[in-house]
This record gives C-alpha cells, sequence and structure tokens, in this order.
C-alpha cells in the first residue's frame, strides 16, 4: 500500500536531479539526452499514477518519432493521461522540428536535384492519411520562394485548380513551379492518374510560361522524381 501511494503525484522535481531532463539540457545539452527524455523535458510533469519518464517511455513505445506528427490531442488524453496544454505543448514541438528541417533545407541557394526536394517536404508528408497535393514556387536561379497546398484528398485533374496554381506562382514571382504529393500507402510510384495530373498541369503552365519542373511522389521514406523517370 505503501509502495503504490508513493507513487502517486509524482512530479519531475521528485526524481534525482541527475535523472530531470531539464537539469540535463542545462548541464549537457540537448544532444546529450534520448528522445524519451526530451519528450519527457517537454511534457515536465507526470500524472497521478506515472512519472513523466514512464508517460515518455510509453508514448515511444507505441508511436515512432515519425508518427508523432500524426498523433491527435484526443489520442494523447486518452490513452497516456496527458492534459490538454500537455498535449498541444508536444504536438506543437513536434510541428515545429518538422518546419525546422523544412526551412532548413529551403535556405539552400538552388533547388538542384529531387532529392533537395523530398529533403523539403518528406519530413511533414510521410505518413499522412490523405493525399495532399503541394506546390514549391522557385524563381528563374532556381531559390524557393515560397510553397502552397494545392488539393487535399484524391489527386485527380478536377481537384486541382490550375488557374490557383499559376495565379498564386505569378504573385510570387516564380519562374516555375515544382509538384509534390504523398502517397498514405507508402509506395512512392507514380498512378496513371497522377501522370495525367501532372501533364495537364505541365501544359497549362507551358502556355502562360510558366515550367513545371518536376513531381515527386512521397512515400515511406523513398520518394519518386516523375521527370527523372520521363513520365511528362
Amino acid at each position: 500500500m505503501s509502495m503504490q501511494k508513493s507513487r502517486t503525484h509524482v512530479k519531475l522535481k521528485e526524481l534525482p536531479e541527475e535523472e530531470r531532463p531539464r537539469e540535463r539540457i542545462m548541464r549537457l545539452g540537448p544532444d546529450a539526452l534520448s528522445n524519451q527524455e526530451l519528450i519527457a523535458a517537454i511534457l515536465g510533469t507526470g500524472n497521478k499514477k506515472e512519472t513523466v519518464i514512464d508517460i515518455a517511455r510509453r508514448v515511444l513505445s507505441k508511436h515512432s518519432l515519425e508518427d508523432l506528427s500524426q498523433v491527435t490531442v484526443t489520442e494523447l488524453k486518452g490513452t497516456f493521461g496527458i492534459n490538454n496544454a500537455k498535449a498541444c505543448q508536444l504536438i506543437a514541438a513536434v510541428e515545429l522540428g518538422k518546419r525546422t528541417v523544412a526551412h532548413t533545407v529551403k535556405r539552400k541557394k538552388t533547388i538542384e536535384t529531387a532529392a533537395d526536394v523530398a529533403k523539403i517536404f518528406m519530413p511533414g508528408m510521410k505518413g499522412l492519411k490523405k493525399e495532399v497535393l503541394k506546390c514549391l514556387y522557385v524563381d528563374s536561379k532556381l531559390h524557393p520562394l515560397n510553397e502552397d497546398t494545392v488539393s487535399i484528398g484524391g489527386l485527380n485533374t478536377n481537384s486541382i485548380d490550375a488557374c490557383n496554381v499559376f495565379r498564386t506562382a505569378i504573385s510570387e514571382g516564380a519562374s516555375a513551379i515544382i509538384l509534390v504529393h504523398n502517397h498514405p500507402s507508402g509506395d512512392p510510384e507514380p498512378s496513371r492518374r497522377d501522370i495525367e495530373a501532372t501533364k495537364s498541369l505541365a501544359k497549362a503552365g507551358k502556355l502562360i510560361g510558366i515550367a513545371v519542373l518536376d513531381h515527386i511522389v512521397i512515400g515511406s521514406n523513398r520518394y519518386a522524381s516523375m521527370k527523372e523517370a520521363g513520365l511528362f
């Protein structure tokens, strides 16, 4: 009974100082912490039954780091006993990490290869449950200017507003665009529908002088370049 009681209302500050993630960050830097400790540092405290370290361990036993980008507030509350504030802290931290990776890659002076594009979009798009089509706008020197979500759901010529895509390209001062979408199945092999939609947009782009340079399909840790495959 006494042992059970001692595990209730456990707070992070009650752990030995050398085991506290936030103190370890201050002493050793974030690189020294495990994924479990980093999650614990974000959450800060546990709940009535578990220490924050226990909760972080359970989160990682159920979800990979990649999967965390898809976890909802409802699941974090129901499955792990995390309140709204802490759930939002964790989700926000994961999203910020994804955006940091994408921003770092986009700071390159030029987009030189399909791999450069995949590095920008892979962190945020692999594992998505729905197909999402995005557009990367670049200038004449292939400097990234901006990106936009074109459509959500099945990819077909009817769901893509070509006028909106190229209107945005013009407003951004773009000379060309690069299309990117994901396959929830994890297989990046372009479908016939993908190819038809890409050809349609490429044809529209030629009429106004804005080239469609490539269409990258994001899978599970893999990607496919339709331009490299000669599909349009």
